[in-house]
């Protein structure tokens, strides 16, 4: 089991409004209904008739920036949903992206979320996590067999074997740490992400996946802010039997 130490504020920064993206962000939005904590969503990607079948926008939306649309109907059918940002553009720079985080975080821990299906934009936030003082990141990824959810934080962590141990203090891997592959991927689209609609057009159980991982990115931000232990750090979901495995992998 891991401990994390206290957060006593955060400010969460959800890059991608798309399939994962999307499914997280209305997770979290409900679940801090009421709260004072912030989200920033980040993307530059419109709405298209495409994305109407498998993401959460509606006929409406089509044509509109899909950070703005998402917060457009939480705004409308979320009663007291906490305050949400938009900043409709790709991460492509990472001084930019770190003054961002910087300013709307203020004397809160930024908690970022990437849901792109890029790895140029993923290794720019990782870049960028290596200047902040403090952070959570969570970064996710699907396919047509399942999904991974990979958590990491700044601070040393509290792992213990069970509930009579004292634990050891553990740096968490990050998600190029805990797949090492990712490292040798040329990719120069910063910005640039494969639609998650168009990956589940052709492999149509990955839309399932987008709905799992949002479900576990929810379940470990809300367990960070209540101060709960979590069972490990990297979440594997296979849709061909329904299982999640979890597991703890130091850096």
């Amino acid at each position: 089991m891991l401990k994390h130490p206290t957060l006593d504020n955060v400010s969460i920064h959800l890059v991608g409004a798309g399939g994962t993206g999307g499914f997280t962000f209305t997770n979290l939005v409900r679940l801090l209904a009421g709260t004072d904590t912030p989200i920033h969503v980040y993307d530059g990607d419109i709405v298209e008739p495409k994305n109407l079948k498998r993401q959460q926008f509606g006929q409406n939306d089509v044509g509109k920036n899909k950070a703005e649309a998402l917060i457009q109907t939480a705004n409308a059918t979320i009663l007291d949903a906490p305050p949400i940002e938009a900043h409709p553009e790709y991460i492509s720079d990472a001084d930019s992206f770190l003054a961002d985080v910087l300013i709307n975080s203020d004397d809160r821990t930024p908690l970022i979320i990437s849901a792109v299906d890029n790895v140029a934009t993923r290794k720019l936030i990782n870049e960028v996590l290596k200047d902040l003082p403090s952070y959570v990141a969570i970064d996710s990824g699907n396919n047509n067999q399942g999904g991974q959810v990979v958590w990491t934080s700044s601070a040393l962590v509290t792992d213990k074997k069970n509930p009579f141990d004292n634990g050891i203090l553990t740096q968490l891997a990050n998600m190029f740490e805990v797949y090492p592959h990712l490292n040798n991927i040329e990719d120069n689209n910063l910005g640039i992400v494969r639609s998650c609609d168009e990956v589940v057009e052709s492999e149509p159980q990955a839309m399932m996946a987008n709905s799992r991982n949002g479900d576990i990115i929810a379940n470990i931000v809300m367990s960070l802010m209540n101060d709960k232990e979590l069972v490990g750090n990297v979440y594997e979901s296979n849709l061909e039997d329904f299982t999640t495995k979890v597991r703890t992998i130091p850096a």
